[in-house]
């Protein structure tokens, strides 16, 4: 039970950091991609 448990909660983590991955944003010149609170990514100023 607690190794299921253990295998869901890494899965998850997993997925999450990888949504994080392909979903950042390719900014114009000048602007960097910055991941805010609520887990958004913005272009900002440099």
């Amino acid at each position: 039970m607690k190794l299921r448990l253990g295998f869901s909660i890494a899965l998850v983590v997993v997925l999450f950091g990888l949504w994080l991955a392909f979903a950042k944003p390719s900014c114009l010149e000048g602007y960097s991609p910055s991941l805010d609170r609520s887990f958004k990514w913005r272009c900002v100023a440099q």
